[in-house]
């Protein structure tokens, strides 16, 4: 079946239209000419498979990566990365415009010089070949593992730490569906290794193999979520503009160093605080935002649901010497609609779900002069902006920045006022 490639998807799949019905194509790029399969037929949209390139796009390029096309992680690497960053432009657009319905220039994607090498944290499924433990991906939309041996966006460092503990994951015993996470400090390179679903305590022996490669270990049981400390630091040492700060194994940190000094550069230049200003940051993680913001501020309050993540923001505000700066434990969706301060200057930085209803009318009653919604998902960014902007809030700026290079994902900063600007 031949079929014309005239769209990009949220997944970085091309998308043609074969009978009035939308079609999605892996590895597919807008202008090609391509001969497919149809793998997947649904009421609404039909899912499709590469079998011939008959009319190339210019942008295709060979994926550096040799798991690329097994791997699910990665969406972009047979693109040039220019078009990557015009393609992740066109998707906020699309779906500011088909979901929101909002009519809005996008400023081209904030991208990186080298888009290689730059995560901090992994998370490797834990499965096992020919009786013996193995560190693996899943592949693309499936619970079918692919062995990696070298992936390339993240760090080399961690790369080989992965390889050592793969070498050690004989003498601990896992439960199904076990992970295990890799993170690393940006400040001092240092690695925490976090095991999940063990079936049993690591023996000290295989403890103090790890600890020669990794600076902080821990470990969960079986479903619990508990973290068990088991050797090394507590923490890890990160940074985030001008604020170094403490890091929890389970608190949020952005996984892009560069791009997460980049992105807080944008929230500063946005919110133009003069020093009188009151900043409430929701979904705070670890409370960098609003210690970046503070001392431009009157005061800053942040609210998070991680109790861990909100012990780590105390700390690291507490370290800095910054006094005007407060912390919340719970759920913005409770917290806020209870606060009975005057804002400012609202930062929303959630999941990529979304905020909650309760969130997005508790902002819209505090009435700020201005909202800078930081969002990883921009179907969600898209519903949500179309419920401010009913309330008056108008997108005055929309800047994708790469935080995810050669993934489908991009995250999007963008600032709304009731003034025009």
């Amino acid at each position: 079946m031949r079929c014309t490639v005239d769209g990009i998807s949220h997944q970085g799949e091309g998308v043609a239209h074969i009978g009035g019905k939308a079609v999605f194509i892996p590895n597919a790029l807008p202008g090609e000419e391509l001969e497919i399969e149809i793998t997947e037929e649904r009421s609404r949209y039909s899912r499709g498979r590469i079998q011939r390139i008959i009319e190339r796009s210019p942008e295709r390029a060979e994926a550096c990566c040799p798991h690329y096309y097994d791997c699910g992680g990665c969406a972009y690497q047979h693109v040039e990365y220019s078009r990557e960053l015009e393609l992740k432009r066109q998707v906020v657009q699309d779906d500011l415009l088909r979901i929101g319905h909002i009519e809005t220039e996008v400023k081209p994607v904030a991208g990186m010089q080298s888009p290689w090498r730059y995560r901090n944290k992994v998370s490797w499924h834990i499965t096992r070949d020919s009786d013996r433990p193995r560190l693996a991906y899943y592949r693309g939309s499936s619970h079918d593992w692919v062995k990696i041996n070298d992936c390339r966006i993240i760090s080399r460092r961690m790369q080989e730490a992965s390889h050592y503990l793969e070498q050690i994951l004989p003498e601990i015993q896992f439960k199904p569906g076990a992970t295990a996470v890799i993170r690393q400090s940006a400040v001092d390179h240092s690695l925490m290794l976090i095991l999940y679903g063990l079936q049993a305590a690591p023996a000290s022996s295989a403890i103090d193999k790890l600890s020669k490669t990794f600076n902080s270990i821990y470990f969960s049981l079986g479903n619990d979520k508990a973290l068990t400390h088991a050797s090394g630091s507590k923490y890890l040492e990160g940074r985030l503009g001008e604020i170094k700060c403490r890091i929890s194994p389970e608190s949020f940190f952005q996984v892009n160093q560069q791009q997460a000094d980049r992105m807080m550069e944008i929230i500063k230049g946005q919110a133009g605080l003069s020093g009188s200003q009151v900043v409430l940051d929701a979904y705070c993680g670890t409370g960098t935002i609003a210690l970046n913001l503070a001392s431009r501020a009157a005061s800053a309050t942040g609210i998070e649901s991680n109790k861990s993540a909100i012990e780590d923001a105390r700390f690291n505000a507490f370290r800095k010497n910054i006094f005007n700066a407060e912390f919340i434990t719970g759920n913005c969706e409770e917290v806020l609609p209870s606060l009975s301060k005057s804002l400012d200057l609202v930062i929303l930085d959630p999941p990529r779900k979304g905020c909650q209803r309760q969130v997005i009318d508790a902002v819209i009653t505090s009435n700020p002069a201005k909202i800078i919604y930081v969002s990883c998902n921009p179907s969600t960014l898209a519903r949500d902006l179309a419920l401010f902007k009913a309330s008056g809030y108008n997108p005055l700026e929309v800047q994708p920045v790469d935080m995810f290079p050669r993934t489908a994902h991009v995250e999007t900063v963008v600032l709304m006022s009731r003034v025009k600007e």
